[in-house]
């Protein structure tokens, strides 16, 4: 208790433990963050005040009414902190600390938050578990196999049991799947779309080729004239497709090519120099610019 408020001490030998440090809480935040706007002259022994609630900068958030009654220290606030929780508000306890009252009435003291509800010698570890047959043990044993700590509702078990709609004691046998392989060759690498080869492709360094004096990242002195010849097949063939016509050009490597004058669709010849690199290195080029030499 750093504060040392009396009414604060006094909260701490009435409430439990758990009660006690939401109280605690209130009667701080009732000293910081509350603040007394107005209050109205008292009229039949009850004074009504206007409180403001204020955030952590200090800012007015909302106001509340407490009418506080000075034959019983009585107080009632329109936040209804006390009829909701079962303790009162920090509102109150602000006006509690402007009246100087140092206790918490008696009529905001519910059995069920105080500590002394059961004699304290039922929760001691001679009368849990030695055989007491005295009326107080008995009566600490009735209460606790009453309200036990954990309902059996609230398990785990009981709860997914009720979802199954089957018995929590039900014997359950898994195995295994048969014939199931995992997907894939296993490297744990996904597959490279065309848009992400072209990305890698662009940022390779270029080299020059012997036999062109030109600079590339996909052909050299040894493919030169067939990777050339590829990509000019594939310039063709795009713009005949812009012009409207498909035309298939000589030792060109393509297959499948579309006719779209007439919906046909025509296989072009084959070569044995058309490899796997130049066909790749073709739809590379295809997908960069409509005129690859000229990139």
């Amino acid at each position: 208790m750093p504060k040392n408020v009396p009414i604060e001490r006094h909260a701490s030998e009435l409430y439990t433990h758990t009660l006690f440090l939401e109280v605690q809480k209130e009667i701080y935040r009732g000293m910081t963050f509350c603040y007394i706007a107005s209050k109205t002259p008292e009229l039949d022994g009850v004074k009504i005040y206007t409180i403001v609630h204020t955030n952590r900068q200090y800012k007015d958030i909302n106001e509340f009414e407490v009418s506080f009654d000075t034959r019983d220290r009585s107080v009632s606030c329109s936040c209804m902190g006390y009829t909701r929780l079962g303790y009162l508000c920090r509102h109150a306890f602000c006006v509690y600390r402007y009246n100087q009252v140092d206790e918490i009435p008696v009529q905001y003291q519910p059995g069920r938050w105080k500590r002394d509800i059961l004699p304290r010698r039922v929760f001691s570890m001679s009368n849990r578990y030695s055989a007491d047959t005295d009326a107080e043990s008995k009566l600490g044993t009735v209460f606790f196999r009453e309200f036990p700590t954990e309902p059996a509702c609230n398990k785990t078990s009981a709860v997914i049991s009720e979802l199954l709609k089957q018995p929590e004691d039900m014997e359950v046998s898994i195995n295994p799947p048969q014939g199931i392989q995992n997907k894939g060759c296993g490297t744990n690498h996904r597959l490279i779309g065309p848009g992400k080869k072209a990305v890698v492709n662009s940022a390779k360094t270029t080299r020059l080729c012997g036999k062109c004096k030109k600079y590339f990242n996909d052909l050299d002195s040894r493919n030169c004239e067939k990777v050339r010849a590829a990509k000019e097949a594939a310039a063709a063939a795009t713009k005949a497709a812009k012009a409207g016509n498909v035309v298939v050009p000589k030792d060109s490597c393509h297959v499948g090519v579309v006719d779209l004058s007439n919906g046909d669709t025509s296989v072009g010849p084959s070569s044995r120099i058309c490899t796997r690199a130049t066909r790749r290195s073709t739809r590379r080029s295809t997908l960069r610019s409509s005129d690859p030499l000229e990139e």
